[in-house]
């Protein structure tokens, strides 16, 4: 993506993020788009013109809605690590510190804001299970957007994909991704591995994820620890003998 219109996709984070935003094409316009808010009556937030909403498709950042755009997991994820951290929490915590005294601003991924708690707390990340969250991480959106990247746009795209998505089109690198990705996931079990996508690869937060799956309250952090562990352990970072040890320690 030009880095023009990728900074302006920054600026406009707090907007596209906001519940029921969508980008529609401007009537009587041939370059721009519309962010707006659906609602009652809806209310613009920003213009964006033609060049940047195509930057923002090429590089997987929107989906199409029915007859409008709006932004993807991938663009969601992309403006959480800029944002820091998980932006529904940043957006009510202000920047303040939580009850454990760490601020979230000060870690760009919910991984990196569980490890800043601390190793002593219970079921805290180590920086072996950090670093096979990050490669997961890694492997997911090279997996996803190296694809896009490389696509010839000035082929026909049809709503199937059946066009731009042919073996011989996707790059080496991609489909190497893509089998790590499937093999880690697969190691890490059912269950285990849909927390493991949901918080590392799209950096859903911990209670949002609780929410998603109905879980009790607090049972994301354990059930996170416990997949980190195994992919660690899938990673080689870490022996099984060693990672049952340190969830055995509290």
């Amino acid at each position: 993506m030009m880095t023009k219109s990728e900074k302006r996709f920054r600026q406009l984070g707090k907007k596209l993020l906001q519940p029921h935003a969508r980008l529609i094409e401007e009537e009587g316009a041939d370059e721009d788009f519309v962010l707006i808010r659906r609602g009652k009556s809806d209310k613009k937030l920003a213009r964006i013109d033609r060049a940047e909403f195509v930057d923002w498709l090429k590089a997987d950042f929107l989906k199409r809605d029915g007859d409008d755009y709006e932004v993807s997991a991938v663009g969601r994820a992309h403006l959480r690590r800029h944002l820091g951290g998980d932006f529904i929490a940043q957006h009510h915590l202000d920047n303040a510190a939580d009850h454990e005294g760490v601020p979230r601003h000060l870690a760009s991924t919910p991984l990196q804001w569980l490890q800043a708690r601390g190793r002593s707390k219970a079921f805290g990340l180590n920086d072996m299970e950090l670093q096979a969250g990050e490669r997961l991480h890694d492997d997911f959106h090279r997996a996803r957007r190296e694809a896009h990247q490389t696509m010839d746009w000035s082929r026909p795209v049809y709503v199937d994909g059946s066009a731009s998505n042919k073996a011989d089109d996707i790059p080496q690198g991609v489909l190497d991704a893509q089998k790590r990705m499937a093999q880690a996931l697969a190691y890490i079990g059912p269950g285990l591995a849909d927390m493991a996508v949901d918080v590392c690869c799209l950096e859903s937060g911990l209670e949002a994820t609780e929410k998603k799956y109905a879980l009790p309250r607090r049972s994301a952090k354990i059930m996170l620890k416990l997949a980190l562990m195994r992919l660690s352990v899938h990673y080689g970072y870490q022996s099984a003998s060693a990672a049952a040890a340190s969830f055995r320690i509290r």
